[in-house]
This record gives C-alpha cells, sequence and structure tokens, in this order.
C-alpha cells in the first residue's frame, strides 16, 4: 500500500512538472499540494466508478459495453488532467 501511494505521488508530480514546463509556469513546490491531492481523490474515485459501473456488464458479449463505459468514464477525466 505505501508503494502504491508513494508511486502515485510521485506520477502526479511527475505531470505538474510536465505540465508546468509545458504551459511555462513557475513550480510552486508545497503551495500546489492541493492540486495533488484533488487529483488523486478524483483517480480513485473515476477508478471505483469504473469498477463499480463497468463490472457488472463484464461477461460474454458485454466485453464491448464495459470498454465503452470505461472510455465514456475516463475521457473527462483526462481532458480534466
Amino acid at each position: 500500500m505505501i508503494f502504491a501511494v508513494l508511486g502515485t505521488l510521485a506520477v502526479v508530480t511527475s505531470l505538474q512538472e510536465i505540465y508546468e514546463k509545458v504551459f511555462d509556469q513557475s513550480h510552486r513546490g508545497l503551495r500546489d499540494i492541493h492540486r495533488i491531492v484533488i487529483w488523486v481523490l478524483a483517480m480513485c474515485a473515476v477508478a471505483g466508478l469504473v469498477g463499480e459501473i463497468g463490472g457488472p456488464v463484464r461477461g460474454p458479449g458485454g466485453l464491448v459495453l464495459a470498454e465503452l463505459i470505461t472510455f465514456a468514464i475516463l475521457t473527462p477525466f483526462v481532458w480534466w488532467t
């Protein structure tokens, strides 16, 4: 669990640094910790939603529907990111 949390924080921090460089923003360090926490919470909510909604339709013949549901949920999250 510790590795999962630390790995997630490392990925989020890396994404933030990339966006700062791409959009020519100054690095704010710990002043942006609230953004990291919000993103991690949103990611957990999206993962839970995909599991709850997509899980019941998985099975014979439901794979395509499950993938469409996953795509429909993940796309807004990725755009928001």
